[in-house]
């Protein structure tokens, strides 16, 4: 189990997070700046019991002010089934957003950004070829030894020979 317990989302704490795992904590942080306290109190352990068990308490019972609809939003955000959830993070934050449209009389922090005005979201990208990329990329060879490699008594190899890039030593041919 990976996570912070304050915003670890139910599938996480299985053992089986996914994307959806995001929008949960996504929505553990909405629920705090909104009511002024996380939805889940106590120790550690009791805190991720109830991220696993228990439904968090309405948002409207620690903040009047706030409508049924930024309500419903955040609390699906908070959908204890990954499935239950928003197909992914900007749809969350666009029903945020429509949500405050649609009742401006709520009480809302006053340094809310609208989600329209964020910067447009970059697509994932995949892991497997940033570490294909990384595990195949050339390497760069320093000539100056770690400490550990200076003071290593079975360091008696010579340091590896010093390559001229192929484009310097094409320049470098007498004619």
């Amino acid at each position: 189990m990976a996570g912070t317990a304050a915003y670890i989302a139910p599938e996480q704490i299985r053992g089986k997070p996914c994307p959806a795992s995001d929008q949960y904590a996504l929505g553990v942080i909405v629920y705090e700046w909104l009511s002024g306290e996380r939805p889940f109190q106590g120790s550690q352990l009791q805190v991720i019991i109830q991220h696993a068990q228990a439904q968090p308490p309405p948002l409207r019972t620690k903040q009047p002010t706030i409508s049924p609809t930024v309500e419903a939003v955040v609390m699906r955000a908070l959908a204890k089934e990954p499935q239950q959830r928003f197909a992914d993070v900007h749809s969350f934050a666009m029903a945020l957003e429509q949500a405050i449209k649609a009742d401006p009389g709520s009480t809302l922090p006053s340094d809310m950004v609208a989600a329209s005005q964020l910067p447009p979201m970059l697509p994932p990208t995949p892991v497997q070829p940033l570490l294909r990329e990384h595990l195949t990329a050339p390497r760069l060879v320093s000539l100056v030894p770690t400490p550990e490699q200076a003071t290593s008594p079975t360091n008696t190899s010579d340091p590896p020979p010093r390559q001229t890039p192929h484009h310097i030593s094409q320049s470098r041919r007498s004619p």
